[in-house]
Formats: C-alpha cells, sequence, structure tokens
C-alpha cells in the first residue's frame, strides 16, 4: 500500500506536464482512502519520536531515523506531496477531522492542558500541528527524482 500513494505523489505531480484529468488517476480509489496511507507512515514516524515505541528497542529509531533522514527525498518527501496534494482533493472539514483522529488529539484542540507534565498525547498534539505546518507551507519541486 505504501508504493501505491508514493506512485501517486509522483504520477500526480507530472499530471500538470501531461494536461491530464485527475478523474483518471482517481477511478480506483478515493482521496480519502489514498489520504490514510501516508499518514500511516508520517504518524508512525512521529509515535517513535514521542518515544511512544520505546518497549521495541532502538530498531523503531533506526526505521524512523532511515525515513525522515538518510531516506527522506524517497519516503518522507512523497508522502508529504500525497497528504498535500489528496488533502486538497478532500472536504477540508472532513480531512481535517480525519486527521486529528488518526493523531488522536481531538480533545487537544478544544482545550489545552493546564499540566505541563510529560504526556504522549501532548506529543502527538504537537506532532499533529507540525504536520499542518509542513502540509501548509512546504513547497515541492515538480522534477521529483
Amino acid at each position: 500500500h505504501i508504493p501505491v500513494t508514493r506512485l501517486f505523489s509522483i504520477v500526480f505531480s507530472h499530471f500538470p506536464k501531461f494536461d491530464l484529468p485527475i478523474d483518471l488517476l482517481l477511478k480506483t480509489f478515493t482521496p480519502e482512502e489514498l489520504l490514510d496511507l501516508p499518514l500511516r507512515s508520517i504518524l508512525l514516524s512521529q509515535q517513535i519520536e514521542a518515544s511512544m515505541w520505546k518497549r521495541n528497542g532502538t530498531t523503531m529509531e533506526n526505521q524512523s531515523m532511515c525515513y525522515r533522514d538518510h531516506y527522506k527525498s524517497i519516503m518522507w518527501d512523497k508522502d508529504l506531496l500525497a497528504v498535500q496534494l489528496l488533502l486538497t482533493l478532500c472536504e477540508p472539514e472532513d480531512a481535517l477531522l480525519k486527521v486529528a483522529r488518526k493523531y488522536k488529539v481531538e480533545p487537544y484542540l478544544v482545550l489545552l492542558p493546564s499540566e505541563t507534565s510529560y504526556d504522549p498525547l501532548l506529543r502527538m498534539a504537537e506532532a499533529f500541528s507540525s504536520l499542518l505546518l509542513y502540509v501548509i507551507c512546504e513547497r515541492f519541486r515538480l522534477n521529483i527524482k
């Protein structure tokens, strides 16, 4: 499933060059279905950084480091591009609500807790807001490698 979304982001980024209609690409999957796949990869990486997978040892940390650092142009950039593109094809309220539910940060969007103790869910709320910043601010080049 992950290669499908990375292929989607590559193919979709080349659609303007060939004047292809977007309906050709979205005949098999809806944007909401495709949005779930790159979000899983990004979410897992951010959960590892928030120390929510500590019991799995250094293996998970190494996977996250490979995802975010070593193979950034192959993995992270294409997943982020897929999220950006798919969010533009979804209804705005539904898409942001789906992302918030995926991160399990809905309670933190309503009222921020007054406690400053270490809370993994608070770290995930922070990761959710940083993902929104990436989606809104990150630019991509059409010449993806």
